[in-house]
């Protein structure tokens, strides 16, 4: 059987699969489908923006709020859709580099970012509180500037993107505490002053968006866990065999 055949048997193969899937709407979350899948259940904060950097050696498909970044042997990276499949070559030589696949969220997640040492233009202090961030990654451009961080940076992309947030946040309530007497600090609140124009809109430069945020009490951070983005479900789902 050659290659070309072979995929397309795959393919073929993989869609029944898919279709059979399709017609269970209603299975709760980790219960097994009929093609053997089993998701699990989401975080109440969400996922991890990306996930494991994986040797692309059997069938697999992107899950849905995911895409997936594929760097061939090569040094070429294109990027994969929602319900796209993702096709092992059938007649690699044994030893040979394989397509890696990267898969990433786009869907919303979160990030805590805690504020300390914040001091009031009159020279108060406000106590140390969190801030909850809702971030998406920009799809402008078809994933583009995504895909060229992911050829520089691999699976470090994730650090390449979080890590200046927290700086970037930290620095803009320095400013905006700074700037603002405590009694107005206090009559409208740490979350108003950051809104009306010091927070950044993006970040990563403007790969990232921020869709919301919240200030978290003291008591709600002890309560909530805080440390995001979470260990969720693999983003990209691999259909199992069955008739």
């Amino acid at each position: 059987m050659d290659d070309d055949r072979g995929t397309a048997l795959l393919r073929w193969w993989a869609r029944r699969a898919q279709e059979r899937a399709a017609r269970e709407p209603a299975r709760p979350a980790g219960t097994p489908s009929s093609t053997g899948a089993s998701p699990a259940p989401a975080h109440a904060l969400g996922q991890r923006l990306v996930g494991a950097l994986v040797p692309l050696t059997r069938l697999a498909t992107v899950a849905p709020g995911t895409v997936a970044v594929l760097l061939q042997p090569d040094g070429t990276v294109t990027v994969r859709r929602p319900g796209e499949l993702l096709v092992p070559r059938l007649l690699a030589l044994p030893g040979a580099p394989l397509v890696r696949a990267l898969p990433v969220s786009t869907a919303p997640i979160h990030l805590d970012v805690p504020l300390t040492g914040l001091v009031s233009f009159d020279g108060y202090p406000v106590d140390t509180t969190t801030l909850r961030l809702e971030l998406q990654l920009d799809p402008a451009d078809d994933f583009a500037a995504l895909a060229a961080l992911v050829a520089e940076h691999g699976a470090a992309v994730e650090q390449v993107l979080l890590d200046p947030v927290p700086r970037a946040c930290a620095t803009a309530a320095q400013g905006a505490v700074a700037m603002n007497r405590i009694a107005p600090l206090q009559r409208l609140g740490l979350r108003q002053v950051l809104a009306d124009r010091w927070l950044p809109a993006t970040f990563g430069g403007g790969l990232l968006l921020r869709r919301g945020f919240d200030v978290l009490e003291a008591d709600r951070t002890e309560e909530d866990e805080p440390t995001v983005p979470v260990l969720g479900r693999h983003p990209v789902v691999t259909p199992a065999g069955g008739s």
